[in-house]
Order: structure tokens, then C-alpha cells, then sequence
């Protein structure tokens, strides 16, 4: 599965007035939404390892219309993804509705809610691939291993050396079990 382009979050009242190409939302326009989901929440569990629960929708044919269950699960998939990757409000991402119910009167997602739906899933794959860069590679720091043992990882060439003698830390996870002195000797550069 490749991520498909042309996602739509531009629809205005004008292209609904007007029946242009955006204002109609169909199965290919479902397939995409649906998609590009499941690679942002792939992106979010190669990049971050978070394992987000993501629900398999059947994909619609142009006979088929999708019930208000298949329409919440789809906003529910994309809604989790956008929860998990935790991007600030900043970036315009924003909360999205997935209670819909059916009937007559009741509210059903419009145009707004589909530019949501898509401008979610691109900023988020747009952040996770340029959070990419920003990632350090340290290898692994262990304890209770001889001294040079432990200093081995910090003369890879991924890791690169310092200007000052502070201690930051390396990596997100310390691991423990040995003296308060080992633990931190790793970490200082």
C-alpha cells in the first residue's frame, strides 16, 4: 500500500454550490481517507513504536453505501492516530467528531468534517516524516557490564560529539540495576 496523493481539505461552499470535483465525496475519495490512515498509523508505530488499535474497514463499491457505523469507525481510526502522534494544536490538526447517528435530523459530517479528516492524516504524516531527522540513533546503554562495555555505543558515528562537557541524556530509556555512578557514566559527553 503507497500513500495516495491529492488529499482534499481545501472544499469550500462554493465547490458544494457550485457541484464541482471536490464537493462529491465518493469511493475513491473513501479509499484514500482510509488508506493514508492506516500508513499514518504505520508511520506513528515505525517512528514513535506506538502500537495504535486501528479497525479494518471493507472496502465500498460504487453499489455498496457505507452505514453510520463504517463512517464512525473510519473517523475513529483517524482520531486515534491524531490522539497517539500527540502533534500541538499549533500545526491545526484538530479533534474529530465520531458519534454520528442515523435518521432523519440527525447531524452527518459536511464538507468541513471531510477538510478535517484529511488535513489530520497529511499533518501527520507530514510531522512524522520531518520529526524523522530529529530522531538520535545511540544503540543500546546497559549496566552491570565492564566500563568500556557501556561506552562502546557513544563512539558510533551516529552519535555526535559534544561542544561542552554537560551531561544530557542520549536516549528517552535508562536502563537500571546497577550504582547511581554506572548509570550515569553513560550519559555524560
Amino acid at each position: 500500500m503507497r500513500w495516495q496523493e491529492g488529499m482534499i481539505y481545501d472544499r469550500t461552499l462554493v465547490d458544494v454550490t457550485n457541484r464541482t470535483a471536490k464537493a462529491f465525496f465518493n469511493v475513491s475519495d473513501w479509499l484514500r481517507i482510509f488508506g493514508n490512515s492506516k500508513i499514518a498509523n504505520q508511520l506513528l508505530n515505525v517512528y514513535l513504536s506506538l502500537a495504535v488499535p486501528f479497525t479494518e474497514l471493507s472496502a465500498p463499491t460504487i453499489t455498496t453505501f457505507p452505514a453510520v457505523a463504517d463512517i464512525n469507525t473510519l473517523i475513529q481510526n483517524i482520531d486515534l492516530v491524531r490522539a497517539a502522534a500527540y502533534l500541538p494544536v499549533a500545526t491545526g490538526i484538530v479533534a474529530l467528531k465520531y458519534d454520528y447517528v442515523a435518521g432523519n435530523g440527525a447531524t452527518a459530517p459536511d464538507y468541513t468534517s471531510v477538510n478535517a479528516w484529511e488535513q489530520d492524516i497529511q499533518l501527520i504524516r507530514d510531522y512524522l516524516i520531518s520529526s524523522a531527522n530529529y530522531l538520535i540513533n545511540c544503540g543500546v546503554g546497559t549496566c552491570g557490564q565492564v566500563r568500556f562495555w557501556q561506552v562502546q555505543f557513544r563512539s558510533w558515528i551516529y552519535v555526535s560529539v559534544a561542544g561542552s562537557p554537560v551531561r544530557r541524556p542520549r536516549c528517552g530509556i535508562v536502563s537500571s540495576g546497577s550504582n547511581l555512578m554506572r548509570q550515569t557514566l553513560w550519559r555524560k559527553y
